[in-house]
């Protein structure tokens, strides 16, 4: 009796080693976890920086043929970045130049619901090995924008050194609590691209998102995108 149970169950993983690869007509259910490590790109100055987060979510997939298969997702994505920068500011005030510098530190923390949609090839000679790029639709869930913005001016100097003589807003705190079109717009786009191994099953993923779309609701704040490197582990179940 126990040597047949023990050939069934390595029968049962014999088989679902075998179908754990894209097979033509088949469709399969992912359910995946893993990090995130965001940003916001900007086309002028260094004020974001990367924040890790976390990823979950189920993603389906139709095998076209052995080395090609469509999939859709739907997964909750922890993104936004940390702040950090500062500026300067020179004005001319009856011959005095007059200097406003600033710093800005926080974190912006966005939620979303990613639906990718993504063409998987499966490279032959290389079993497991896949390839993948597509499009995807981001809804915002949720945000928060916590920041600490520190300005000083000067209008002396000391052998060439600015001497701040004021300060302007001190530790000033601003903490952003709202609904996310305060501070992030309700939709985004762009495009994953990625590579995937997979072994008996299971799948370690890697993918790179570029946003296109503006990010932030602000007018301010234009050219300033979603990009993010996610980085997660799926097992593959044949429906």
């Amino acid at each position: 009796m126990m040597k047949e149970i023990a050939l069934s169950a390595i029968l049962f993983c014999l088989s679902m080693s075998m179908m754990a690869q894209n097979e033509k007509g088949t469709f399969s259910i992912r359910p995946m976890a893993g990090l995130n490590i965001a940003t916001l790109n900007e086309s002028n100055g260094n004020f974001c920086h990367t924040k890790t987060g976390v990823t979950a979510g189920l993603e389906f997939e139709y095998g076209v043929s052995r080395q090609v298969g469509l999939s859709i997702g739907m997964m909750f994505s922890q993104q936004g970045a940390e702040i950090d920068g500062s500026t300067e500011e020179h004005t001319f005030n009856q011959g005095i130049d007059h200097l406003v510098y600033s710093e800005t530190q926080g974190k912006l923390r966005s939620n979303y619901i990613n639906i990718p949609l993504l063409v998987n090839y499966y490279i032959a000679p290389l079993k497991g090995l896949a390839v993948k790029a597509g499009v995807q639709l981001g809804i915002r869930a949720d945000d928060r924008l916590k920041c600490e913005t520190q300005t000083e001016e000067a209008n002396q100097y000391q052998d060439n050194v600015p001497v701040y003589t004021n300060t302007l807003m001190p530790y000033e705190y601003y903490t952003y609590n709202t609904m996310a079109t305060d501070v992030c717009k309700s939709i985004d786009f762009g495009f994953p691209i990625g590579l995937s191994y997979e072994l008996k099953g299971v799948m370690l993923d890697a993918r790179y998102y570029f946003g296109l779309a503006d990010a932030l609701s602000a007018s301010d704040a234009k050219e300033m995108h979603n990009r993010y490197l996610s980085i997660t582990l799926s097992y593959r179940f044949h429906l």
